[in-house]
């Protein structure tokens, strides 16, 4: 829902441009572009907890849960095109984004999770297809570098999911922390395809990234309540971007 409002909103800034400025645009350069964007990513969360001799079949030795899902947060776009064929593109994160999920063994919860993802910087470049001038479609495809911020807050561990008897043992539902936070720096480097919909002074861009090597395994100095270590894995594989900018 939120993706499509903002594109309602990209296609409403773009048609309230003055016919007057529009008019100016058509016969000036525009090579430099500021504006908004989302990129939707693709992101699957990992968490372990081992004892020191390692993995093994038991519960309680070792615990593995998988959570998978899209995030897209709100991002700065800017870009240089020279000689009308290569951008030179860079940007930030402005709004994170929040997903909320639960991870569980058989027995109790790890955690209800809320997870934050916002980009922390990219840069790249872009090679056009045509010469980036006048109205209309500009395809191009993409290559650069990236850098996110993951943060992921659990609360209510070690809450039973099942009735326990007498004869269970209650290190079954003391095993992990009832809070805790985990942080990790995803970076890796994209490539994309793309295009961008000139409409005069403005224009609509719609692509979509494919992210290589953007996977980080982060270790936590807390252990759960048995001593397992614990640990945490982010990988990020990219989607869809939709944004709006202004060319000048």
């Amino acid at each position: 829902m939120r993706t499509l409002l903002f594109i309602t909103l990209l296609i409403l800034v773009s048609s309230s441009i003055p016919d007057d400025l529009q008019a100016r645009r058509r016969q000036s350069a525009k090579n430099i572009k500021i504006g908004l964007q989302r990129w939707v990513n693709n992101i699957s969360y990992t968490y372990e907890a081992r004892t020191d001799e390692g993995f093994s079949d038991g519960e309680l030795s070792s615990t593995k849960a998988t959570s998978s899902g899209s995030m897209s947060d709100t991002e700065l776009l800017l870009e240089y095109v020279i000689a009308s064929r290569v951008g030179v593109e860079a940007g930030m994160g402005l709004l994170p984004t929040v997903r909320n999920f639960e991870l569980k063994t058989d027995y109790q919860t790890i955690g209800d999770i809320k997870q934050t993802l916002k980009l922390n910087y990219y840069f790249g470049l872009n090679a056009y297809f045509s010469e980036f001038k006048g109205n209309g479609f500009k395809p191009f495809a993409g290559i650069g570098i990236s850098s996110f911020q993951v943060s992921s807050v659990y609360s209510n561990g070690g809450r039973p999911n099942v009735n326990l008897s007498s004869t269970d043992s209650a290190e079954m539902v003391a095993n992990f922390p009832e809070k805790q936070t985990m942080n990790a720096v995803v970076q890796g480097q994209y490539i994309k395809l793309g295009v961008d919909w000139m409409i005069d002074a403005a224009g609509v861009r719609f692509q979509y990234l494919y992210l290589q090597d953007a996977k980080t395994t982060t270790e936590q100095t807390k252990k759960t309540l048995l001593g397992q270590k614990q640990k945490e894995t982010v990988q990020l594989n990219g989607g869809i971007n939709i944004g709006i900018f202004f060319a000048f």
